[in-house]
């Protein structure tokens, strides 16, 4: 029985030393304020809206976000750090949003993307599972500013690629802090749907791949595989949206692309692309329920 569990714990060991490491990047789509904390370990020593916790060696990790804001309840989760989409998903950067819905903060998967060419990873941060513990729910009622209310924590939820249960873990000492990769657009400073838009090259052959259908259900079609794997400003939004002949299809490509866009504060610039009022009254409400 020893020689067997020390066979396992070698090839955990080994295992471990040849996984490769990973990014999380976590940041707040309405502006708040939070520590990380990734498998016990907190990733910033100040409260920032983007923090990215580097060189992961682990598919899964325990994340904690404590807010700065003492009326916001923590939330916890565990994040996959592959997306079985897509074949040998290793060395890769994976993003996940903050957001408000129903009552409640979640861990919302944006997507990932690779790691620059000339990136030479660093060893992997090391993990400390040990220093994440399972407590009760707070009992209380917090007032989150938004015009709701957060319940208590302790719930079960779907975050990211797979079915994930959060827990309510006890704060950690602090660690250190990491750069924020999120894209930074001058003179914008409202909420954001995506850390990066797209490159004006890639843009264009996916604008170009758009344009070559006649009918809007196709390029319908086109524009959501696009849309689904990427990250837009509100100006290439209404690009693409300019494709499209009639109002019904446009306004369906709208609504898919918000939750891809980078300068979602900026959204009210598509009102003036649709012909009818009851399409910008369809896009308003659609707005108003994203709030």
């Amino acid at each position: 029985m020893k020689y067997i569990l020390l066979i396992s714990f070698i090839i955990a060991c080994s295992f471990n030393l040849t996984a490769q490491p990973r990014d999380l990047v976590v940041y707040s789509n309405d502006g708040h304020k939070f520590y990380l904390i990734v498998n016990g370990i907190r990733q910033n020593e100040n409260p920032l809206t983007n923090v990215l916790a580097s060189n992961l060696s682990q598919r899964l990790c325990n994340v904690r976000i404590l807010f700065e804001n003492k009326t916001f309840a923590p939330l916890d989760a565990e994040l996959s750090l592959e997306d079985y989409r897509i074949p040998n998903s290793e060395y890769h950067e994976y993003s996940y949003s903050i957001v408000y819905k129903k009552n409640r903060f979640r861990l919302k998967y944006m997507g990932f993307a690779p790691f620059a060419n000339d990136r030479i990873p660093l060893p992997p941060v090391a993990s400390s599972s040990q220093d994440v513990f399972s407590a009760p729910a707070p009992d209380r009622s917090l007032s989150t500013g938004i015009g709701g209310a957060v319940g208590n924590t302790g719930v079960t939820i779907n975050v990211g690629i797979g079915n994930t249960n959060t827990t309510v873990g006890s704060p950690v000492p602090p660690s250190h802090s990491h750069p924020s990769p999120v894209y930074n657009m001058p003179g914008y400073n409202g909420p954001i749907g995506c850390p990066w838009p797209m490159s004006s090259r890639d843009f264009d052959e996916g604008l170009s791949s758009i344009n070559k259908n006649v009918f809007d259900d196709d390029k319908l079609m086109v524009a959501n595989q696009i849309i689904s794997n990427n990250c837009f400003t509100t100006q290439q939004v209404s690009e693409v949206a300019k494709l499209f002949t009639f109002d019904d299809k446009r306004l369906v490509m709208l609504k898919t692309c918000y939750d891809h866009t980078f300068d979602q504060g900026n959204y009210y610039k598509m009102f003036p692309l649709l012909t009818f009022s009851r399409s910008k009254e369809n896009l308003e409400a659609f707005l108003n329920a994203k709030k």
